[in-house]
């Protein structure tokens, strides 16, 4: 989503600028539960990049936020107006044994005013 969708507080709490051509993406890792608990939060390795049509590629910089017992992992980049954008995103939980997912998704983008 845009970062101007995040309120003016939440953007100063998390240091992210608020644009409508800045894009913003929040992954969060979870466990499922054996009981009828809510799913727990893991610490993660996580690479990923982001590629528009026409082939020209940048890496996405991830940095963590823990809070009390939620993790997640949020990056910016740019995006131009209109534009399709393909995500690809290298996951490896904390309590995996050498065993990585690979995430792939594609989002069309448009400048908020």
């Amino acid at each position: 989503l845009s970062s101007s969708f995040l309120t003016p507080e939440v953007a100063k709490m998390y240091d992210i600028p608020r644009s409508g051509s800045l894009g913003f993406l929040n992954i969060a890792v979870l466990q499922k539960s054996k009981s009828d608990q809510l799913p727990t939060a893991l610490d993660a390795e996580l690479k990923g990049s982001i590629r528009n049509l026409i082939g020209q590629s940048r890496e996405l910089e991830f940095r963590r936020i823990r809070e009390v017992q939620s993790i997640y992992y949020i990056s910016t980049f740019r995006f131009d107006d209109g534009d399709m954008y393909n995500f690809e995103l290298d996951v490896v939980p904390s309590n995996a044994k050498q065993k990585n997912f690979d995430v792939k998704f594609s989002q069309r983008f448009y400048v908020e005013e």
